[in-house]
């Protein structure tokens, strides 16, 4: 058993609600990886984790252990539920050189005999997290995770945008992407003067979300400055950022975007709050008319309806998190 994986017995905490223990897998030939990510899947899967993204992530699983297998010398992984039970991990570690350059590892279609670069970019990207454990002379060991999406009833999320009147061209974007199965993290961004009308602002914001997105927001939003500068006026970059997660909801706004909680009166005459972020082109100062609770998408159109600026692009984006007592 390579370092960095124990070969102890210990009782899983969750096996008993579950059903899913933590097992273990040699790895020594390759038919090794084909039974560690046959059982990836078939757990993923009966956690609920949709099949496509289960493969996906079994793919990266096999990867990994046949790199240990071929470049490795050799090694072990386990299977088990992630700990907030709303994912699966496998840990991989193998008994080889280790990797001597993580940086060139993950570069696209880099390959480097004896260690485990061989398919690592592509890996990496076929799981929702990816970590390196350990890399040293005494061998590598990385940690996959697939997550199941975060559901509607604990998180309820949803977006209006449109372009200013008489235009067909709106330039506010919106991103959503969630984590953990139990975090979602959403942006509003105005990018204002185009620099360069061929570049793909989109993928800049979701690669930099993606890449930081265990950072705070004030880090995230750093990030994201720097790399629209290259294409984008700064001084005309307006993007607000909030994330929700188990621990709390984190915002963060630059330039002209907005952030603000509202309340709604639900049918027993209780209110709900729920929080809205908003490009530019809304007003949130003009929302006075009470709002009535529904859907994100419902919430997110009377917030418009009532704040954006005909002339401006708007985009409004809603997200509510619901209390374990109002489920």
């Amino acid at each position: 058993m390579p370092n960095g994986i124990s070969a102890a017995e210990s009782e899983d905490p969750f096996a008993a609600e579950t059903g899913m223990e933590t097992l273990r897998f040699n790895l020594v030939e390759e038919a090794d990886a084909y039974t560690l990510s046959r059982y990836a899947r078939e757990q993923a899967e009966a956690l609920g984790i949709m099949t496509f993204e289960a493969a996906a992530f079994a793919n990266a699983i096999s990867e990994i252990a046949m790199n240990a297998i071929v470049h490795g010398r050799g090694g072990a992984a386990e299977v088990h539920l992630t700990d907030n039970q709303r994912g699966i991990e496998a840990v991989i570690g193998d008994n080889g050189p280790g990797i001597g350059s993580l940086a060139q590892a993950f570069t696209e279609g880099h390959s480097t005999a004896g260690t485990l670069g061989l398919g690592l970019s592509a890996a990496h990207r076929a799981c929702e997290d990816f970590s390196v454990l350990r890399n040293d002379s005494s061998g590598t060991t990385i940690a996959l995770r697939q997550y199941l999406h975060v559901p509607t009833n604990e998180i309820d999320y949803d977006v209006v945008s449109l372009p200013a009147e008489n235009s067909t061209y709106n330039k506010d974007i919106f991103l959503t992407q969630e984590s953990r199965g139990d975090t979602v993290l959403v942006m509003v961004a105005d990018l204002g003067a185009f620099k360069s009308l061929d570049h793909n602002a989109s993928q800049i914001l979701r690669e930099v979300s993606i890449s930081h997105r265990h950072s705070s927001l004030e880090e995230l939003g750093t990030e994201l400055q720097r790399c629209l500068g290259d294409y984008y006026d700064n001084d005309e970059v307006h993007f607000a950022l909030l994330r929700i997660s188990p621990f709390g909801a984190e915002c963060h706004v630059v330039g002209n975007a907005q952030a603000a909680c509202f309340q709604a009166e639900k049918p027993t005459g209780e209110l709900a709050t729920f929080t809205v972020i908003a490009s530019d082109g809304v007003d949130l100062s003009q929302v006075t008319e009470p709002i009535v609770d529904s859907d994100a998408y419902t919430l997110a159109s009377q917030i418009f309806n009532q704040s954006a600026v005909p002339e401006e692009d708007a985009t409004v984006l809603v997200v509510r998190r619901f209390s374990n007592e109002s489920r």
